[in-house]
């Protein structure tokens, strides 16, 4: 369904998409074997689970799930498939590791994003006492009531009331995996690769202390400004850097941009070295979408061998986030050890 409402002149082989995504008969497809194959037909995806996937190994299922569980998912996986996917997915960084609510739905929809998911379709059916069905859904709508949904089993224009679905959604085994379609990627390649943006909204996003409004200057430039001036050169995705002399260590402004525009912000956010556990402070950012730091020796000269540097480097190769050294000539040389 999804590949024909982006592509509705193509005619797509199932056969050829078994193969693709590495689906043979007897298994199923996990939601992140399909993710490489959206990126090839040039369509802007992202997948969000509860399931931590970059650690997801067959020898470990029974830690995840329970007994039962664990031995279905082993006999009706392509572990080779699935972790090639879910390579795919690091490197594309388009996989969060966080729970998705039924706002979060209902927030994607009105933006007119396509949400696919996986629920326990025996919940749907309200089949009491029966084993895990996991399958995937497309959500269409949702209103006070229900949640209306397309089932390549059950067929289109189906509903579920809100809380029978989300029990379904939530239920073990799915993992509350999600994928929230954004559309087609641009054809355009320009990227914006340092852009600072401030906002007036100071009750929303403070400035940072002893700043006012009146510092600002420009008054205002906001991500909404910064896109505009973007499409005059064809630019429709921008990395949004920290503004220390604006927000300080606060990344509020720059987060929730990123939410607001999927796909056409990164983030590039600052840390407060003195904060009691930086490796947790940064998982929690990830999740808000940082996916790098901007680090800087504030005149000290062996500012890469201070702990709190050392605690941010670590975590950083672990939770796939980048460091961003701002920095002169002479600093260079000491960035290759802390590299390998």
């Amino acid at each position: 369904m999804v590949l024909s409402y982006f592509h509705p002149k193509r005619n797509w082989d199932l056969v050829d998409l078994d193969r693709r995504t590495g689906r043979s008969a007897g298994q199923w497809t996990w939601l992140a074997q399909i993710m490489p194959v959206l990126e090839q037909e040039g369509i802007e995806a992202k997948l969000f689970s509860t399931l931590n996937y970059p650690v997801l190994q067959r020898e470990n299922l029974r830690s995840i799930y329970s007994e039962k569980t664990a031995k279905l998912l082993e006999e009706v996986t392509n572990w080779e498939a699935l972790h090639k996917a879910t390579e795919h997915l690091i490197h594309a960084k388009r996989f969060e590791h966080r729970r998705l609510t039924l706002s979060d739905l209902e927030n994607a929809c009105s933006k007119g994003h396509v949400v696919i998911l996986i629920v326990d379709a025996s919940i749907i059916k309200k089949q009491r006492h029966a084993s895990f069905q996991g399958h995937a859904v497309t959500i269409t709508a949702t209103d006070e009531k229900y949640i209306h949904y397309h089932d390549s089993a059950q067929g289109p224009n189906q509903r579920c009331p809100r809380k029978q679905f989300e029990k379904a959604w939530n239920a073990p085994g799915t993992d509350n995996d999600t994928i929230v379609i954004y559309g087609l990627k641009s054809k355009s390649r320009l990227i914006d690769s340092h852009s600072h943006i401030w906002t007036t909204d100071v009750e929303k996003f403070p400035l940072r202390e002893s700043v006012s409004i009146d510092d600002l200057k420009p008054r205002s430039f906001t991500a909404e400004d910064l896109i505009e001036l973007g499409k005059t050169e064809g630019v429709t995705r921008h990395v949004l850097i920290s503004h220390g002399p604006y927000y300080g260590y606060n990344n509020d402004y720059m987060t929730h941009t990123a939410a607001t525009h999927p796909s056409v912000f990164a983030v590039v956010g600052a840390l407060d070295p003195a904060l009691p556990d930086l490796p947790a402070a940064m998982r929690t950012n990830r999740g808000l979408g940082i996916t790098g730091y901007r680090i800087l020796p504030r005149g000290q000269a062996n500012w890469l061998q201070a702990e709190a540097m050392q605690a941010m480097w670590r975590a950083g190769a672990e939770q796939h986030i980048a460091m961003c050294p701002l920095i002169d000539p002479k600093f260079v040389a000491g960035l290759g050890p802390m590299c390998e």
